[in-house]
């Protein structure tokens, strides 16, 4: 072991030429407290995390999204509306959404007066009664609102509400219907659970909120053509939603207005996309090598600068006192 002696970078000083003052007291006083204040504001800095945003390419753990609509149209009546799913494959849709999606009938002023829950027949006769209910409806100008949910595959598609050309009904008369409406929701996903994300992460609402309660109600005839982008969403590791990945969806939509002929068949069509392109949020924590490698140059440098500081006053001192 004496062989190491001479590699000693902590010689110790002898005590009988060590001495203590005043001055290095209260000196060290001060740098053990502002060591302190800044190993204290260094931990936390070391114990809190950063939310970072990445993106990703890659498909959906999902095949299914789920569309929550909320619709309002002023000028035909719920039997009368049909409901069509489409998807870019050629694959058409053909089910009943009456267990997903409910018709409430309303009058001129709004207020509910029941249910729609059934449909004209477009490719046979209908019968006499269900022609008069439809005329005594289109006579008081009732009005119609869906609201509920569609499951949509995660292919490109389409989902349209269209006004059905029903046998036995004058076509002068369908054809001074139109298809004007209201937004009163659109969303994608869970609604509770994208709210959420959105402020832990402190993220602005979804540009898709700015359609919501907007009218569309031009005079004449057309077609309502809106063509949305739905952007996949994820969190993960974050300790406000459980550390759990959370998925959830934004979106945008721009919509186009097309005039059509007395002749062509009026609807509102939602054009929608997938993005494969994924948001993730993660959590960053400092890591523990970069805090020790601070902690330790808090404590060199404030003895140092401490050290250099008391010895520049007691030599101050000391040349003041030997004049």
């Amino acid at each position: 072991m004496q062989s190491f002696r001479k590699f000693d970078a902590f010689q110790k000083v002898n005590q009988d030429i060590d001495s203590s003052s005043s001055v290095g007291g209260l000196f060290s006083i001060i740098a053990l407290a502002i060591g302190f204040i800044l190993f204290c504001h260094e931990f936390q800095e070391w114990n809190k995390y950063t939310i970072v945003r990445k993106l990703e390419v890659q498909s959906l753990n999902q095949a299914i999204i789920k569309a929550n609509i909320d619709l309002t149209f002023f000028n035909v009546p719920c039997s009368l509306i049909s409901l069509d799913v489409l998807y870019q494959d050629g694959q058409q849709v053909l089910q009943d959404y009456s267990s997903t999606l409910t018709r409430i009938k309303l009058d001129r002023q709004n207020k509910e007066i029941g249910t729609e829950t059934t449909y004209v027949e477009v490719e046979q006769e209908n019968s006499q009664q269900k022609i008069e209910e439809v005329l005594e409806q289109i006579k008081n100008k009732e009005q119609c609102r869906i609201h509920g949910q569609l499951l949509l595959n995660t292919i490109p598609g389409s989902f349209k509400f269209r006004i059905l050309q029903m046998k036995g009904l004058d076509e002068q008369l369908l054809k001074q219907l139109n298809i004007n409406h209201k937004i009163n929701k659109l969303s994608f996903g869970d609604t509770i659970k994208t709210k959420k994300i959105e402020k832990v992460l402190g993220l602005d609402k979804s540009d898709s909120e700015a359609f919501d309660e907007s009218r569309y109600n031009y005079e004449y005839r057309c077609s309502y053509d809106n063509y949305i982008k739905i952007l996949p969403l994820n969190a993960e590791n974050i300790k406000e939603l459980g550390y759990i990945r959370t998925n959830s969806f934004r979106f945008t939509m721009y919509q186009q207005v097309i005039p059509k002929e007395q002749t062509d068949i009026i609807e509102v069509s939602f054009n929608y996309q997938v993005s494969p392109i994924n948001i993730v949020y993660q959590t960053k924590n400092k890591s523990f090598y970069s805090f020790v490698v601070q902690v330790c140059a808090i404590i060199g440098g404030i003895f140092c600068v401490f050290g250099v500081i008391n010895t520049l006053v007691l030599n101050i001192i000391s040349s003041i006192n030997s004049k």
